[in-house]
């Protein structure tokens, strides 16, 4: 799932330094914002006990 967050958050990057403009830096940003929040999920859920 650390994969696909990285993966996620370059694809979302990539798309904020093109030059198109409309809602591709919105969508750019909402990737990003996703890939940290997907990202922090998976290591909390990683890290929690099992019980």
């Amino acid at each position: 799932m650390l994969i696909a967050a990285a993966v996620v958050l370059v694809i979302g990057i990539v798309l904020l330094f093109t030059p198109w403009d409309g809602l591709i830096p919105v969508l750019a940003w909402v990737l990003i914002v996703a890939s940290i929040t997907l990202g922090a999920i998976t290591l909390f859920f990683s890290r929690a006990p099992r019980s």
